[in-house]
């Protein structure tokens, strides 16, 4: 019952929070750093709260599972993904 009470308030929170630049108009470093928040508290409800219950669930080799899914997310960001410069400063 505590993974769902989390994962739910985790999911409203991102809503909440991904809705607010849509009322204002905010600075770009600003958004970037908003941005950079939002991943970060993702990433630390899920080291702090998801992976723990999913050990403690009795699937142990989740850990391989979570690094095999960072490793490839990472292959294809660097190598597939083609990102040559920022969406609003690019001269090409």
């Amino acid at each position: 019952m505590t993974l769902i009470l989390n994962c739910g308030i985790i999911v409203l929170i991102s809503i909440l929070a991904s809705s607010l630049p849509l009322f204002k108009k905010w600075d770009e470093k600003f958004l970037r750093l908003f941005i950079s928040f939002g991943a970060g508290t993702l990433l630390g409800a899920t080291f702090l709260t998801l992976i723990p219950e999913v050990i403690e669930g009795g699937f142990h080799e989740g850990g391989f599972f979570i690094l095999l899914g960072f490793t490839s997310l990472y292959i294809l960001e660097k190598f597939v993904m083609v990102h040559p410069c920022e969406e609003n400063h690019c001269h090409v």
